[in-house]
């Protein structure tokens, strides 16, 4: 009788052990810096009578940066910008951690400010031991028997890059990033430029960057001193380890949109344009948008920061209605007698003036000039475009001062190498029947794209686009239920479909389905998460792998159509919380596609 219950033991260990390979624990807190001490990223039980219960793999992260200034101090309000328009996406500025919260593990570890400029390449790499060099210790009851060898078999960095505006789709028109992967991580590359699109220049560069580390483990069971294929299955282990800001310099930022001042180390900012509207001349910098027609002119910068505009149509005066307050002031400029009124507008939050001139110009048209700024920082500058104002045919000089007001932001030198040292300490290291590789015979680096030409290019990423919706709610099929296994249980799922444009030459590598609001795990194609089962299928025939669910699928076209099945934990149905779908592809980038009803 002892012995059955012995064994019947064992066997719930084993099968434990199976179910879940490998635990997720929680990272220490985040840094604001180019390296991280080695973070807790894969635990597993020993299982053993002696020494610890309770094995801990730590892996060092360090970044490496080309072409950025930096890094902004926490308490820079250019910092306490980001932390704010970008909370959702995880980052934040505080945290107080809580190990009973699983979603953790997605937060950034690594939180780096840097400052880029239009034209300077921009060079990261982050850097992470390679599989070869990870080892651990055999796991379980020790002698012949029971013994679990878990091995790293591949490594994966994943990059979602973001604009200042939302998610940065890597199209010709916007940006070209480069990417290469070699033994120590991910190196990507660009060079930050601006284009005009629908009226407006739009910065081309990614802004904010999410990098995310990714290992498969393989689990095998040794009887014996051998291998019993049965026990045998991998999973991916994932740490979102770095969050990246961006800034450009001239990037709109803060309430007001107001462009970012870069100091005149880093780059040489806006400078004077002379633009020539009839008989009247004027210096504007030549970072503020324009608009001409008729020989009326209106420049502005960001969003109600700054305003200047020459008006050459009857009318103007009826401006002063939106001006409080006012006060009236007789004026002349270049020998023109003019009344000037100054006061607030838009509720108290700008400075605005109006000039109204007493006769009409030498081509019979008015002329009223009106600006408004948004504090009398700005106001200076509208102050020294007024000065610059010549009217009966000459040409207007670029005033002695500078074309923006002086930066806040303090002189820094370039980022730097993060340190990167793989000393792992906890912990037998010992390998089990694992060769290392020849040190004579250098590795080579695996790239994401085709080898460039003598002359160097910047290759295009994909610009995959999908759309994700509801085909019914209890479905035909019945693939899953309330786990992580594919298997029936007897309950129709959930029924969607996706469409895939654009990916033809890609493979699927992983989908999961998340809360957009909290970003919380609820479906994947992973294993021993905790989330349930995420099937794909094609002609009602599922392309997960059998035993562990994973997904390695080939686009087969553009559009490309899966269908997709879940058990519903009767939150789709209730139609009360909105999902995302995040698609994984073998390129190391993902795509986020929002579900529709």
């Amino acid at each position: 009788m002892k012995k059955n219950i012995t064994t019947l033991i064992l066997g719930m260990v084993l099968c434990l052990l199976y179910i879940c390979p490998a635990l997720g624990i929680e990272q220490g807190p985040p840094v604001d810096a180019l390296s991280l001490e080695p973070i807790s990223f894969f635990e597993f039980p020993m299982n053993k009578n002696t020494g610890p219960k309770m094995f801990e793999l730590k892996l060092p992260v360090a970044l490496e940066t080309e072409g950025l200034k930096g890094p902004l101090a926490v308490d820079d309000p250019v910092a306490a910008w980001f932390w704010e328009k970008y909370k959702a996406s995880g980052v934040q500025r505080a945290v107080n951690y809580d190990s009973s919260h699983a979603e953790y593990y997605q937060t950034p570890f690594m939180r780096v400010m840097g400052i880029q400029t239009i034209g300077t390449p921009v060079k990261l790499k982050i850097k992470c031991p390679d599989p070869d060099r990870i080892s651990m210790p055999l796991a379980g009851l020790g002698g012949k028997a029971g013994n679990t060898r878990y091995t790293m078999v591949k490594t994966r960095m994943t990059a979602d890059f973001l604009d200042y505006e939302g998610r940065l789709s890597s199209d010709e028109n916007k940006t070209k990033i480069q990417l290469k992967e070699d033994e120590e991580g991910l190196e990507i590359s660009w060079v930050p430029s601006m284009v005009e699109r629908k009226g407006r220049m739009e910065i081309t560069a990614p802004v904010v960057i999410e990098l995310s580390l990714m290992y498969l483990v393989k689990q095998e069971k040794l009887y014996e001193g051998k291998i019993d294929d049965k026990w045998t299955r991998k999973a991916w282990r994932e740490r979102r380890v770095a969050w990246l800001a961006l800034p450009v310099c001239g990037m709109e930022i803060g309430e007001d949109d107001e462009p970012l001042i870069c100091p005149a180390a880093i780059a040489e900012g806006p400078q004077w344009q002379e633009h020539s509207l009839g008989p009247v001349s004027v210096q504007i910098p030549d970072n503020w948008e324009s608009r001409i027609k008729d020989g009326s002119g209106m420049f502005e910068v960001g969003y109600h920061v700054a305003n200047f505009g020459i008006i050459r149509e009857p009318g103007a005066e009826k401006m002063i209605k939106n001006i409080t307050d006012a006060k009236e002031q007789n004026v002349s400029i270049c020998g023109l007698d003019a009344v000037e009124y100054k006061g607030l507008a838009r509720s108290g939050k700008v400075i605005a003036r109006l000039i109204i001139f007493d006769e009409n110009l030498s081509d019979g048209k008015p002329l009223c000039i009106a600006a408004s700024a948004k504090n009398d920082t700005w106001d200076k500058l509208v102050d020294t475009i007024l000065a610059s104002v010549k009217i009966g045919g000459e040409k207007a000089v670029a005033p002695d001062g500078p074309a923006a007001p002086e930066s806040t932001l303090a002189v820094s030198g370039d980022v730097g190498s993060g340190n990167f040292v793989y000393a792992d300490s906890d912990g037998d290291q010992t390998r089990y029947e694992h060769k290392m590789p020849d040190p004579a015979v250098p590795r080579e680096p695996e790239t994401f794209e085709v080898e460039p030409p003598a002359v160097p290019v910047i290759a295009e990423l994909p610009a995959p686009a999908a759309e994700l919706t509801i085909k019914k709610l209890r479905g035909f099929s019945d693939f899953t239920g309330r786990n992580e296994i594919l298997q029936a249980d007897g309950s129709p799922d959930t029924w969607l479909k996706l469409k895939i444009e654009g990916a033809q030459d890609l493979r699927i590598t992983g989908l999961a389905l998340k809360n957009a609001k909290t970003k919380a795990l609820v479906w994947d194609t992973d294993s021993g998460n905790a989330a349930w089962l995420l099937v794909a299928a094609k002609k009602n025939k599922s392309l997960n792998e059998a035993e562990t669910g994973a997904l390695d699928w080939p686009v087969d076209g553009s559009p490309a159509l899966l269908d997709l099945y879940l058990q519903d934990n009767n939150t789709i149905a209730a139609g009360k919380q909105i999902f995302e779908l995040v698609i994984s592809f073998d390129n190391s980038t993902t795509l986020v596609v929002p579900m529709e009803r």
